[in-house]
């Protein structure tokens, strides 16, 4: 079980560690029950955060891969083709982990 949580934290670290402080805050909770209405708010307000934290990521990796693309895209040896082609797909792969959605890559013509 924890091999699997620590597999879990390297490919989705901001909804693993959210998930942690969701199941900390459910045990204290049900040891302490006069304070759920605090806990409560403050588990509203580390979502909140971590969605905040997501989207602030999404849109530097969405940065990186525009910046690899148009790089990409002005390449004039297939060295730096492959090399930028490969820039891209990493960052597409991250985008695609953190928020389970594919990122529109533009056309070298549209950029």
């Amino acid at each position: 079980m924890f091999t699997g949580m620590m597999d879990e934290m390297r490919t989705h670290p901001y909804t693993t560690l959210s998930s942690v402080i969701a199941f900390s805050l459910a045990m204290y909770m049900f040891f302490y029950p006069t304070q759920a209405e605090e806990l409560t708010a403050v588990k509203s307000q580390v979502a909140a955060v971590t969605q905040t934290v997501v989207e602030i990521r999404a849109s530097q990796i969405e940065d990186k891969i525009v910046s690899a693309r148009i790089r990409f895209c002005n390449a004039t040896s297939e060295d730096q083709k492959n090399y930028f082609r490969m820039l891209v797909n990493e960052y597409l792969d991250s985008y695609r982990k953190l928020t389970d959605r594919q990122y529109p890559l533009p056309r070298c013509d549209e950029i």
